[in-house]
């Protein structure tokens, strides 16, 4: 098993050299939640990418800052949803809301057999947990802060 360490230098060294007007874009914010030592949660996501089918949307919900948006390029879609109105890492199969989880859902209509919701690391209410559980059956959901 690859260490979080290791995931999180690594995608952060793809930034570098291959999407560096994207990574200073994102780093000028000067947030105390995201530098050059942590991407996010990465690790997961890397792990989750290489066992979700291509043809599936990833529905990002408490997406941050996105970084783990590289890791979805070749499947159907990205979509980010988060309410910290920063600028994010994007790509061209990239949608990302800025606006809570609960409005996301009583805005937009997703065919539920078509997505991956993914809740990594995200505050809630449990209501609203059960809600996109119940909603989407192809989910993944680890240490939902409430």
């Amino acid at each position: 098993m690859i260490r979080f360490s290791t995931v999180n230098q690594a995608l952060r060294n793809e930034y570098l050299t291959e999407y560096s007007k994207m990574l200073a874009e994102v780093e000028s914010q000067k947030t105390e939640d995201f530098n050059e030592g942590f991407l996010g949660y990465v690790d997961t996501y890397y792990y989750l990418s290489k066992i979700i089918p291509n043809d599936k949307v990833i529905l990002d919900l408490g997406c941050g800052y996105a970084a783990q948006a590289y890791f979805f390029q070749a499947h159907k879609k990205y979509i980010g949803v988060d309410t910290n109105g920063a600028k994010k890492f994007t790509f061209p199969n990239t949608e990302m809301y800025d606006m809570s989880i609960e409005e996301f859902m009583n805005k937009h209509v997703l065919n539920p057999e078509e997505v991956f919701a993914i809740c990594n690391y995200v505050p809630g209410e449990h209501k609203q947990k059960q809600k996109i559980f119940q909603m989407f059956p192809n989910h993944f959901n680890y240490n939902w802060i409430t």
